[in-house]
């Protein structure tokens, strides 16, 4: 949402705004609540950038939902899904590449007793489902709280 948001800045783009509110109100949210601060002890610069970067995501999302009052069509959502999955798919093969984590697309930090049992391909099923799934529930979330117009 970081980049999302920063290039919806600059190219005026609805969909990315939209991504950007998607990733970063729940996002942010769940990063200032339940920080993975990785195994930095304090003091470490990454405290400084993780807090400061899920602030950021979060205020922006608030930016494009009340100031820029994005309205959201179908055509939205089918981005939303085509653009979420494209960037599921690249980031694990990265991931596998680097021996990485990003996205908890590799391994979850909870639940890890069960989790870390499955297969490696059917734990990112059931991540790419969960990332999925966020989508249909952030829609229902926001037009419930009437935050966003469905066209």
């Amino acid at each position: 949402s970081i980049y999302s948001g920063f290039f919806a800045l600059i190219f005026n783009s609805n969909n990315l705004k939209i991504l950007t509110i998607f990733w970063g109100l729940i996002g942010g949210i769940i990063g200032l609540i339940f920080p993975d601060l990785m195994p930095y002890s304090w003091p470490h610069i990454m405290y400084v950038n993780f807090f400061l970067t899920h602030f950021l995501v979060f205020w922006v999302s608030l930016f494009f939902l009340i100031v820029d009052k994005i309205k959201i069509k179908k055509e939205n959502l089918k981005f939303l899904f085509i653009f979420v999955n494209v960037f599921l798919l690249i980031t694990e093969i990265i991931n596998l590449k680097f021996n990485l984590n990003y996205a908890y697309l590799s391994y979850s930090p909870v639940f890890t007793n069960l989790l870390n049992k499955l297969p490696a391909v059917i734990y990112f099923l059931l991540a790419a489902i969960l990332y999925n799934f966020s989508i249909f529930l952030n829609f229902y979330i926001f037009k419930k709280l009437k935050l966003i117009e469905v066209n």
